[in-house]
């Protein structure tokens, strides 16, 4: 869906959220199947600047804090805060999360690659 560039940001519209109603048409334009309605809300329009500079401030603080043992490119700190939406609080814990799911995942694969080598192992021979 686009947004408009004179689009009413939500907060002045008093209103929680804006409602889009979507319906389904054929090869003939006629609609069909139920009507159906999207939430969404208009934030005020990030500058693209403003963004790569919090998305290096963010990269910064991350190579000089706990997760700078990591191997965390600036490409992913900007994809991460991308889908945090510009929020770098909410960004820097999902790149913890990140780091620790895959932290997880190599020391569970390290542990699969050990027992499989070990059963060739007869431990009471």
């Amino acid at each position: 869906m686009k947004i408009k560039e004179n689009a009413d940001v939500t907060a002045n519209t008093g209103e929680d959220h804006h409602i889009a109603t979507f319906r389904f048409h054929g090869p003939g334009g006629r609609a069909f199947g139920e009507e159906f309605n999207i939430k969404f809300r208009v934030e005020k329009k990030l500058d693209e600047v403003e963004f790569y500079n919090k998305a290096m401030m963010l990269f910064q603080e991350i190579c000089q804090g706990p997760l700078a043992a990591q191997d965390i490119s600036f490409e992913k700190v900007v994809e991460v805060l991308k889908k945090a939406q510009g929020n770098a609080n909410l960004a820097k814990e999902l790149l913890k999360k990140m780091s620790e799911s895959s932290i997880l995942a190599a020391s569970s694969q390290f542990q699969e690659m050990t027992l499989q080598d070990g059963d060739d192992e007869d431990l009471y021979a």
